[in-house]
């Protein structure tokens, strides 16, 4: 399913640190005060050093107040039939709630 996987001696779970890192950087010590804009070249430049993507990487930054955007992705890469999806889906039997789940989780309010 993904386009990419870690690199070498990376973990996924970087990106959501990476995320939680600019989160931080963003909101304001005392509530009330400015929240900063995030930074999306910052975003893609670490979201780069861990994903292997021959395509390159582009954060794409959720904006309040306009419509959510859900990236969707392309089929398994490995899958090239019907019947061959059909077989992914069934072996995969977590999918549906995974894929929803990650699809909406940059609604994040």
């Amino acid at each position: 399913m993904a386009r990419a996987r870690a690199k070498r001696n990376r973990r996924l779970t970087e990106i959501a640190e990476a995320i939680a890192a600019e989160w931080y950087r963003v909101l304001p010590e005392t509530p009330g005060d400015p929240v900063l804009p995030m930074d999306r070249f910052a975003l893609s430049a670490a979201f780069s050093d861990i994903v292997d993507s021959n395509t390159g990487v582009e954060a794409v930054l959720d904006e309040a107040g306009r419509p959510l955007k859900i990236v969707v992705p392309l089929p398994p890469h490995r899958v090239t039939s019907k019947e061959e999806l059909r077989q992914y889906l069934e072996n995969n039997g977590d999918f549906f709630v995974g894929m929803g789940t990650a699809v909406l989780f940059g609604c994040g309010r």
